[in-house]
């Protein structure tokens, strides 16, 4: 560090005072302090009696120190790494020249220092090409840009600022962040008290040294460049007095209400608040709840616990700043805080794993786990919220089903997903909607046989509804689900609409066969749509009607026998025994064989089944194998529930197709599987050759007549199975 010599001021120490880098660039320091003692020397010349030889000698001597200053830059700018700005060293510049007229004092004359600031500034301009190559190390400390440095009289004496010669840069910044007030309050405490000494000598006592030193010691540090963490951002007023600021998904169990906490909004100290206590076992009450102030005392009248919070001046934060009293009362299991919503939060992944828990099951774990005796109502208010957390709310999913939709048909190219509205409703209602994808129809047309099982069932959300299925069957006898229509109510014209749309999609099909329950509605759509094909009626819904009134399990072998019947005379066998099982005994009361006949025996019985479809089944069990394979997916919202089907459909279409690459037979395991059963039952058979490819076949007492090439049995089991 320089000291004062005749009058001069050493300005390298200056640039330290005021926040310079600790290692700034040689060049600029040089520049600078060249350009602060040539100026101080003429300046100080200029302010003796004779103000016209200062003003001389002052302009020779800065043109001399212009000269060297320049050359000297010049060669050491090159080695400088360190960054700055142009703009902000020519500040600077004008700045360390103020400062010198401003040292001007005894009777020099307002002349005499504008000539001479005159002439430096033309001299600056003639030498300011040398150092416009300098690079961005360069720097120049933001303190010098403001105004308020120059903002001290012209009539202030000079600084003592080089007499801390033996301080370090690390005495000088030992404090963090400093903020440019700061700065510019400590320089003008220092300016302050050396204008109060007055323009004395040349030389200053160590005392002045030492004062000088301490107040040096006290500045604050730039802050470093590693200092990126996110509490930076917050102000250097605000870190002097910081409040500590709960972060959204810290975990409550580890806070503690005090007073100056801060929270995001109003809404976010409400959650904290009463998880915080319903943990702890308080239950608390609101005296004022709204965004301008939230004021919150325990509910027990004899404790004099109470919290108060409001927003900080000019936003939404929320600070607490009160909180006086302490808990005297005993810990309490039913809470006014602890609504269903924020136990089905807590209660969220309990519900995940087990959808389908107990509701005496949830009760004992909400207990448990929340500290909460909720009743049994409110244990269900807390299982439907649980849920809607995981799924999503219904009515939620219903507002973007449209972009679902959207989303899907752009996924799986060529699939047919209809979505109607109903008409005349305002704002646009869902009323039912097509679902089918390009896989599966293709697969259906491609490998399975032509029959399809119809029927719906019951959605078992809050909006209710009925999904309508169409289910194939493919060559291993599996289900092939190939649309799903979800509708309000199951009727004739929702099932004309799905039969419609089914049609358009998998086109004219051969032979194609219906398998139904008779559900309202059904029979008079297929008969509409397609009164070519095959109905038949599901025998054991049937007999759960006959049921009804004959309960006899005589009656209901001869049922299932009748229906199994291949042969028309067969049939017409059991239908007899079924009339002498259960005679007539009044003329107005029906009985069971008079109740069967009622029913068209082509529908439900196999001698009276055509034979194309390759399929002897009597019971819609497609359907029902399908209704059990969504059975976790139709109490879900509508969104949530396609997307299960959907996954399951996908995957199951993989696993059988991994299944069947590694299956080395030419027929389906399952077809093969009754083939190799008929064959073991084969040897009660005896056959007798009859010619070409024809036999006769005794089994027991009966004959059957088996022609190979037209591959039929006159038992009428090889022409319905194939």
């Amino acid at each position: 560090m320089g000291v004062r010599r005749g009058g001069a001021v050493d300005f390298d120490y200056y640039n330290d005072q005021v926040g310079v880098e600790t290692n700034p660039p040689i060049a600029k320091k040089g520049k600078e302090k060249g350009k602060s003692k040539v100026t101080e020397a003429g300046t100080e010349k200029g302010g003796g009696n004779n103000g016209r030889q200062g003003k001389k000698s002052g302009r020779g001597k800065c043109r001399q120190g212009e000269k060297n200053v320049a050359a000297k830059g010049k060669k050491v700018a090159e080695a400088s790494t360190d960054k700055g700005k142009k703009t902000e060293k020519a500040k600077g510049k004008e700045k360390v020249i103020d400062k010198g007229k401003e040292k001007v004092g005894g009777s020099s004359t307002d002349k005499g220092k504008r000539k001479v600031s005159d002439a430096l500034r033309d001299d600056e301009e003639d030498s300011r090409s040398e150092y416009d190559d300098s690079s961005d190390s360069d720097y120049v400390h933001p303190a010098y840009e403001s105004d308020e440095l120059s903002s001290v009289g012209s009539d202030a004496p000079s600084i003592l600022l080089g007499d801390l010669e033996d301080s370090s840069d690390d005495d000088i910044f030992k404090e963090k962040n400093p903020t440019k007030k700061q700065l510019l309050e400590k320089l003008k405490k220092m300016m302050e008290s050396s204008k109060s000494q007055g323009p004395g000598p040349s030389t200053q006592t160590q005392n002045n040294v030492d004062s000088e030193n301490e107040a040096a010691e006290k500045w604050y540090s730039d802050p470093g460049d590693d200092d990126d963490d996110i509490d930076n951002l917050d102000s250097a007023e605000e870190g002097m007095h910081k409040f500590p600021f709960f972060r959204e998904g810290s975990k409550v169990k580890h806070w503690t209400p005090a007073v100056g906490i801060k929270f995001k909004n109003a809404k976010v100290y409400r959650e904290v608040l009463r998880d915080y206590y319903v943990r702890n076992g308080y239950d608390l009450t609101f005296i004022r709840n709204d965004f301008k102030r939230i004021t919150t005392k325990c509910k027990v009248e004899s404790c004099k616990w109470r919290i108060r919070a409001s927003p900080i001046q000019g936003g939404t934060t929320f600070q607490i700043k009160t909180l006086s009293g302490v808990h005297t009362c005993a810990k309490s299991y039913v809470y006014n805080l602890a609504k269903a919503k924020y136990i089905g939060l807590r209660m969220k992944n309990v519900v995940r794993d087990n959808p389908n828990i107990p509701i005496s099951k949830l009760k004992d774990i909400i207990k448990r786990k929340c500290n909460v005796d909720a009743t049994k109502w409110k244990v269900i208010r807390v299982k439907k919220a649980a849920r809607d957390r995981v799924n999503g709310e219904d009515i939620l999913q219903y507002r973007k089903l449209w972009d679902y939709c959207e989303t899907v048909r752009a996924r799986n190219p060529a699939s047919k997903i209809l979505l109607r509205r109903a008409e005349g409703v305002e704002p646009p209602t869902f009323e039912k909607m097509y679902y089918s994808l390009h896989a599966m129809k293709m697969g259906f047309l491609a490998g399975c046989r032509p029959i399809i099982g119809l029927d719906g069932c019951f959605l078992k959300t809050a909006y209710c509804g009925q999904l309508l299925v169409a289910v194939g069957r493919d060559g291993n006898d599996n289900m092939w689900p190939i649309a799903i229509r979800l509708v309000q109510v199951e009727n004739t014209e929702n099932w004309k609409w799905f039969l419609s749309e089914l049609f358009e999609d998998i086109g004219h099909v051969r032979g194609l066969v219906f398998m139904t329950d008779r559900q309202k509605g059904l029979v008079e759509a297929v008969k509409t749509l397609a009164p070519d094909s095959e109905h038949r009626y599901c025998v054991r819904l049937m007999y759960q009607n006959f049921k009804a009134k004959w309960k006899d399990e005589k009656l209901k072998e001869l049922v299932w026998r009748a229906a199994s019947s291949a042969t028309k005379s067969d049939f017409q066998m059991y239908m007899q025994k079924i009339e002498v099982a259960d005679p007539k005994v009044k003329e107005d009361v029906k009985t069971a064989v008079e109740w069967l006949r009622e029913v068209p025996q082509e529908h439900w019985c196999r001698a009276y089944f055509s034979t194309h479809c390759k399929s002897e089944i009597l019971v819609n069990n497609l359907y029902e194998s399908f209704n059990n394979y969504i059975l976790d997916a139709r109490d879900k919202p509508i969104i949530t529930m396609f997307e299960m089907i959907r996954v399951k459909l996908m995957k199951r279409i993989q696993e059988k197709k991994a299944g069947m690459e590694k299956y080395n037979g030419n027929v389906c395991p399952v077809i093969m599987a009754r083939v190799n059963a008929n064959g073991r039952m084969a040897k009660n058979c005896f056959p007798t050759w009859c010619g070409d490819n024809e036999h006769e076949v005794e089994q027991f007492l009966d004959k059957y007549d088996v022609d190979l090439d037209k591959k039929t049995c006159s038992c009428g089991m090889f022409q319905l199975c194939g």
